[in-house]
């Protein structure tokens, strides 16, 4: 075989290569589809919109879901997202429209759990020092 034949083959096998890896790890990675995301979409960032009244934002936190068994809800496929803020700020979890502090004054992470399933699917909860509550929103923000 000629040099420009052996570089092509070479070409179009790494890039089959690539796109057999990259469609197993797609496979491997999953997403929560009945629960949305719960993180703050209002928040602006540091000092905005002034100096007291302000909250971090998503990609800041940064905040992640997992989809999968989890201590909270037994046989059921969960959502869940650990919520840990930035220095400086803590989390909040709004409950029946009052925000609520996370663990330890909101210092401490706090799991947010949902259900994908079943008659509380779509539905989160924050376990807030071992009670859960349940919530419509989290922010990180300062005290």
């Amino acid at each position: 075989m000629q040099l420009q034949q052996l570089q092509k083959l070479h070409f179009v096998w790494n890039a089959f290569a690539l796109n057999i890896l990259t469609n197993i790890g797609n496979s491997l990675i999953s997403a929560c589809s009945t629960c949305t995301d719960i993180y703050n979409t209002g928040c602006q960032g540091t000092g905005i919109p002034s100096a007291t009244d302000w909250c971090v934002k998503e990609e800041d936190v940064p905040v992640t879901y997992t989809l999968g068994a989890t201590e909270y809800l037994y046989g059921e496929e969960t959502c869940s997202s650990i919520l840990s803020c930035p220095s400086g700020t803590v989390s909040y979890f709004l409950y029946e429209g009052i925000d609520l502090l996370g663990n330890m004054g909101g210092v401490d992470p706090t799991t947010a759990y949902c259900a994908e399933s079943g008659s509380e699917a779509g539905v989160w909860y924050a376990d807030i020092d071992a009670h859960p509550y349940e919530i419509t929103q989290m922010t990180c923000r300062p005290y």
